[in-house]
């Protein structure tokens, strides 16, 4: 997303890794499939709430002068903004999904010193 920054993305993944410690090739795979899988969620769950406060905006904009209460054109908003928001939920369900999955491979991939 264009309000992103390399940086913000390699400490997050620093953190991941750094808590996970992967012990061998195909866990730090996994490791990796992780932190994308994540980072891809919460990139989805940001740009929902951009889209929201801009459907606002943008239907303010279009009612101006109507006498609407702030709570009345959030309300609108939203609506207009789930059509298009229901496909990233549906899409962050399916990633938490894979990163549960990929998490419980992790686990199982992990040598048996690693586990202790």
């Amino acid at each position: 997303m264009p309000d992103e920054m390399p940086e913000e993305f390699e400490a997050y993944r620093s953190r991941i890794i750094g808590a996970l410690k992967p012990r061998n090739a195909l866990s730090e795979n996994i490791a990796e499939d992780i932190v994308s899988a994540h980072w891809e969620i919460h990139r989805l769950e940001r740009w929902r709430s951009i889209m929201i406060r801009d459907r606002a905006k943008k239907y303010d904009e279009e009612h101006a002068g109507e006498d609407l209460s702030q709570d009345e054109i959030m309300a609108f908003a939203y609506r207009r903004a789930v059509v298009s928001v229901q496909y990233y939920e549906e899409r962050i369900e399916v990633l938490h999904r894979r990163a549960r999955r990929l998490f419980q491979d992790y686990r199982m991939w992990q040598p048996v010193e690693a586990k202790q």
